[in-house]
């Protein structure tokens, strides 16, 4: 079975031993390999080989090549001997410490002992191996990550179904949507869903959305649920988003959380599409951060009716913000849901009947609400084909993508490539 998760995300290959002296990753890659020389220059997390690599102790690299799911990953290692040690390291329990390829200090210790090395292959113990001198060995990873692979698998095929009802609904009423964010990323990358992510965002702008909210309860399919950001849970806050719910297959899931006790049990384990509303955004940059800002304390406010508020993901966020969110989260208490909500449609659409330059996405969160985005890129949009079904993109999918990420076209850190929403994930591949 190919490793199409392990082609796109790379092999994490992780080496662990006890032994002191020095070791050498002869090679390290595909056994059969695709990639004869470096073609995927934005992933500057991941190398398509490894030769010729000493270490000492512990090492880790991740190696991104197709051929390793075809063939397999071969490993290669040696012994390296003390008096072909090239590189310098600091003395350390009676080994030589080399300056300029000559020793230092004479107490050397040999051994002719086996070595003993774990071998870790996408965080999970793959193999406990001995050797002398050398050790050579083609791995399968056919079984690797297997549950996170079934998890992703199930998961998007449930997105293929949201998104195709939500666009059957939206082109039988001609209400325009679009990709955003992740989905929108993985469509200029690979065409489809990125393969680790299990989330695909869509947005609106505010006339639709309006539209959509009032014919989405009864046109959607059986399956489908339209549910608005009010409607969670009695008195109860996640977020400002709304979402169109699949409702026929449960699938452990960690989207709903912080609401996790306060929110309704039937929508809880099962998979959401979220939308974000584009509202106008002033044309003065001074208003437009007054606005937002605005919308940032309501949020806050808000905050204080959720089942559980961790302030540690607020840690490397600035002072003023960190105070900020203890504070309006206290406040909140003594202010209901239904006068906050309002409040919020209230400000989001203050520039509705205005003609603006640009949207913003009031429902947005905190980092990202100030962040505008050109009104021609949503004129009409374009088809397009994403993986099983068909959607709608912006008109300009570059200029999106800057605007939100900024550095899009190089991928992300290995260990962010993870399914955020699975509950069962650790944070290691």
């Amino acid at each position: 079975m190919k490793n199409k998760l392990m082609d796109e995300r790379g092999c994490t290959v992780e080496l662990r031993t006890d032994y002191k002296g020095f070791l050498n990753v002869a090679f390290m890659g595909a056994d059969k390999p695709v990639r004869t020389v470096r073609t995927i220059e934005e992933d500057i997390n991941t190398v398509s080989w490894v030769k010729d690599i000493e270490f000492c102790e512990d090492y880790k690299v991740t190696v991104r090549d197709p051929g390793i799911s075809e063939s397999g990953l071969k490993i290669c290692l040696e012994v390296k001997k003390d008096d072909e040690a090239s590189f310098d390291v600091e003395n350390r329990d009676g080994y030589i410490r080399y300056i300029n390829d000559k020793p230092v200090n004479k107490k050397s210790k040999k051994t002719d002992k086996a070595v003993k090395v774990e071998v870790w292959i996408g965080g999970e113990k793959a193999d406990e191996i001995e050797f002398t001198d050398a050790f050579e060995k083609v791995y399968s990873v056919d079984n690797i990550g297997l549950a996170e692979r079934e998890y992703l698998e199930k998961v998007h095929g449930i997105l293929y179904k949201l998104l195709h009802e939500i666009d059957r609904v939206c082109v039988e009423n001609k209400i325009h949507y679009f990709l955003v964010f992740g989905g929108l990323l993985g469509y200029y990358r690979v065409g489809d869903i990125i393969p680790w992510d299990d989330d695909v965002d869509i947005a609106m702008p505010r006339r639709d959305f309006e539209r959509f909210k009032k014919i989405a309860p009864k046109a959607l399919g059986k399956d489908f649920m339209f549910l608005d950001y009010s409607e969670i849970g009695d008195n109860t806050f996640l977020d400002f988003l709304s979402r169109v719910i699949y409702t026929g297959e449960e699938v452990p899931v960690n989207a709903f959380q912080k609401v996790h006790g306060k929110c309704r049990s039937d929508i809880e384990n099962h998979i959401p599409m979220d939308i974000f509303v584009l509202d106008n955004a002033s044309d003065n940059k001074y208003i437009h951060t007054i606005h937002t800002n605005l919308l940032r304390g309501v949020y806050g406010l808000c905050m204080a009716h959720r089942a559980k508020l961790d302030y540690s993901e607020y840690s490397i966020r600035d002072f003023k913000t960190r105070l900020a969110v203890r504070v309006l989260s206290v406040a909140g208490r003594f202010i209901g849901t239904k006068t906050l909500f309002w409040l919020h449609d209230k400000l989001s659409m203050i520039f509705i009947r205005k003609k603006t330059v640009d949207y913003f996405m009031s429902n947005s969160y905190l980092p990202f609400m100030h962040t505008r985005y050109c009104k021609e890129w949503f004129r009409k949009g374009k088809r397009v084909r994403y993986g099983k079904v068909m959607a709608y993109a912006p008109n300009d999918v570059e200029a999106f993508l800057k605007r939100a990420y900024y550095d899009y076209t190089h991928y992300p850190p290995v260990e962010k490539r993870i399914p955020e929403h699975s509950p069962e994930h650790k944070g290691i591949i």
